[in-house]
């Protein structure tokens, strides 16, 4: 449901991936390099509450979720 889907966007079980090692190297979209045999943390809980990618996400809106929602 979309509200259980909210509170996972807000307050997910785990608020950062495991490493994960990378085998090549590369760059990412902002040019910041990643290189292989560097280890990369996803930061989950700051990308929940990033602005370019959600609309007003200090806000508890369920209907995000709801494909017939502005929001969605």
């Amino acid at each position: 449901s979309c509200f259980v889907k909210e509170i996972l966007r807000v307050a997910p079980p785990a608020s950062r991936s495991l490493g994960y090692k990378a085998t090549r190297t590369f760059n990412m979209k902002d040019g910041l390099q990643i290189k292989k045999g560097q280890i990369i943390v996803t930061n989950v809980l700051s990308a929940h509450f990033w602005p370019t990618e959600w609309q007003r996400p200090e806000e508890f809106l369920p209907e995000r979720f709801d494909p017939n929602s502005p929001l969605f």
